[in-house]
């Protein structure tokens, strides 16, 4: 963790003064590299700590930190930014980083079970990592290139596509098969509860990241907000997710059953869709805003899944609905107007800062253009969502227990809390499951 936050600040420190857009990128890879690492030792650390049944409500609260700085980053970007100050974006970093790691110092207090170094390298998947980074880096360029800095059909925009979803399929066969101990566990592989589990995880994030995304510029393009309006607008899916979190987290812990609310958030989920599907560049901000409400809910059930189909399904859902906006405007804003771009530049982001100064009627065309193109966008979201509500069909029940493993979690753990003694040591366990002996399990 505090390694983490040190490579979070030691890139928000190249970021704030970068001189070019190289020297940007590479210090958002750094950042990249931080932030991973943060939210997946949190997530690692979250499941030592508390037991499965537990883990919803605390999930929800993590979830209300979540919302906080999902709602109010939006508003303090946008005012930097429209200020010239962006830079402060990555300064007000530092502080806010060494604040963290002044906490995880003073009260983190975690058992640490020994293990030799080479014992810790030999569980160290690397060519499963290899695997899985290169060919979601490799999938991801295809799906941004496509259609902005090349055609769809160019070898540019196919080879990375074609060895980046072979890459997967390499991966998963290499996780199934041949590696022990895998990055993906045994229980990827076990039942469909478990699969549909990362499936729905994964469809979850890509439509959240679309909107997270693209509602912006949806109040930007069609509703001349600024950014920091923008940023205001989606508040109502940045902090409904935290309290209906919160709720469902309860439930779950007080009922042990996570069916029901599992499928009641698909189905508002697949309902919040079909509504952003009607929205129109005359839609009141009232029904623009209040939609969000309804499609948020599925975030809670969602608790127990892990980090990687999480940030995986972001990348799709703010690539793909990149690369249908980017091809729907190409296609629809006039020829003369998209020349005045440099070759391979984000039309959608280009054209929002100068929509404000176009001259009528033609300015209310283009902000229907991006109305029309957001629609489309918001039509596969919806299908996305629906595939979801599909995944959750057929999953089990199953017991959510109320203890902690004996040899992980807080130091001063009671020992009430503790995994009952009857249980296989978690050393042996996770060798089970790493060995894929179902019996054992």
């Amino acid at each position: 963790m505090l390694l983490a936050l040190l490579l979070f600040a030691v890139g928000s420190a190249i970021c704030g003064p970068a001189s070019s857009m190289n020297m940007l990128i590479a210090g958002r890879t750094v950042q990249g590299l931080g932030a991973g690492a943060i939210t997946s030792s949190v997530q690692i650390m979250l499941s030592d700590l508390v037991t499965l049944r537990e883990r919803g409500t605390f999930s929800g609260l993590m979830a209300l930190s979540w919302a906080v700085g999902g709602g109010v980053g939006p508003v303090i970007g946008g005012s930097l930014a429209q200020s010239g100050n962006w830079r402060w974006l990555f300064y007000l970093n530092l502080p806010i980083c060494a604040f963290n790691a002044t906490l995880v110092l003073l009260f983190m207090r975690l058992k640490t079970p020994y293990a030799t170094l080479k014992e810790k390298l030999s569980r160290m998947d690397f060519i499963g990592n290899i695997l899985i980074t290169g060919s979601t880096t490799s999938t991801v360029i295809g799906l941004t290139w496509g259609g902005v800095q090349f055609a769809w059909s160019s070898a540019s925009v196919l080879v990375p596509l074609i060895i980046g979803l072979v890459g997967l399929g390499v991966f998963i066969i290499y996780e199934i098969y041949l590696c022990k101990p895998p990055v993906v566990p045994i229980l990827f592989r076990l039942d469909w509860t478990g699969t549909s589990g990362y499936l729905q995880q994964f469809i979850m994030a890509m439509v959240l990241a679309s909107l997270s995304y693209w509602y912006v510029i949806f109040f930007e393009a069609c509703k001349d907000k600024s950014p920091t309006g923008a940023g205001v607008d989606i508040f109502g899916l940045s902090y409904s997710i935290s309290l209906i979190a919160i709720v469902a987290g309860v439930v779950v812990k007080k009922t042990g059953k996570y069916l029901i609310p599992t499928y009641v958030g698909w189905v508002l989920m697949v309902i919040g869709a079909g509504l952003l599907t009607t929205i129109e560049v005359d839609t009141t901000i009232a029904k623009s805003v209040g939609f969000q409400l309804v499609i948020v809910t599925q975030t809670a059930p969602a608790m127990a899944l892990y980090v990687f189909s999480r940030n995986f399904g972001q990348i799709w859902g703010v690539t793909i609905g990149g690369a249908i906006l980017q091809n729907e405007l190409k296609r629809t804003l006039p020829a003369a107007f998209i020349a005045q771009f440099p070759q391979g530049v984000e039309i959608a982001y280009a054209t929002i800062p100068i929509i404000p100064s176009l001259q009528e009627p033609f300015k209310d065309q283009v902000r229907d253009m991006f109305g029309e193109a957001l629609e489309v966008v918001w039509q596969v979201v919806l299908g996305i969502t629906f595939v979801g509500f599909l995944c959750s069909l057929g999953i089990r029940q199953y017991h959510l227990h109320t203890n902690i493993d004996e040899n992980w979690g807080r130091q001063d753990m009671p020992v009430d809390r503790w995994s009952s003694p009857n249980l296989e040591p978690s050393g042996q366990l996770s060798r089970d499951l790493c060995s894929g002996d179902a019996e054992a399990i």
